[in-house]
């Protein structure tokens, strides 16, 4: 789980640019061939679709964190299997 854990985070962040840039950068195409019909909705769905599996991997990584209370200060750790 600790590596699973780390790379939920970045791998999150990273699916969530990629999708977002590049289902604008699609989407952006598509009106310029004149396609606004059902290629142009399904684009777009896909991209929601692929944002939120980003959204979802980095709650996910949230999931691996353990936090530990100390006296003077807090300590959020990967949780260790």
């Amino acid at each position: 789980m600790v590596a699973t854990g780390r790379w939920l985070l970045p791998a999150g962040c990273a699916t969530l640019l990629v999708a977002a840039l590049g289902g604008e950068v699609a989407q952006g195409l598509l009106p310029a061939r004149s396609e606004t019909g059902p290629l142009y909705t399904l684009t777009y769905h896909a991209e929601e679709l692929a944002e939120n599996a980003g959204v979802l991997l980095m709650l996910a990584a949230t999931a691996a964190l353990r936090l530990t209370r100390h006296q003077t200060h807090v300590e959020l750790t990967y949780r260790t299997p």
